[in-house]
C-alpha cells in the first residue's frame, strides 16, 4: 500500500516530528491520480529541524520519502525559502516514490 490519503501523511509526521497544522498530497486535476508529492505544515520550527536531521530515515509503507523546506519559485527567479514558514508555519514537502 503506497501513501494515498492524508489522514496516513498526517499520521507518520504527527506522531514522530510534532503537531501537524496541515498536510496535503498533490493530485492530477483530472485523474485524480497522486503526483509523487505533497507537502506538510508543521505548528514550529523545531519539528522541520528534527525532520530534516531524519533525512535518510523517512519510510512510509516500504518507501523512501524525500523531505525538502518549501521553497517559493517564481520566473526568472531563484528559488528562495517560504518567508511565510519562517514567521509561523513551517512547510514541509515531500517526494514520496509511490503513484
Amino acid at each position: 500500500m503506497c501513501i494515498r490519503d492524508r489522514a496516513q501523511l498526517f499520521n507518520y509526521f504527527n506522531e514522530k516530528y510534532g503537531k501537524v497544522v496541515e498536510c496535503a498530497i498533490v493530485r492530477d486535476k483530472e485523474s485524480r491520480r497522486s503526483k509523487g508529492f505533497g507537502f506538510v505544515t508543521f505548528e514550529t520550527e523545531d519539528s522541520i529541524t528534527k525532520e530534516i536531521a531524519d533525512f535518510y530515515k523517512h519510510e512510509i509503507d516500504g518507501k523512501w520519502i524525500e523531505c525538502k523546506r518549501a521553497l517559493i519559485k517564481e520566473a526568472g527567479i531563484a528559488p528562495q525559502v517560504n518567508p511565510a514558514a519562517q514567521v509561523s508555519k513551517h512547510s514541509l514537502p515531500f517526494a514520496p516514490a509511490f503513484g
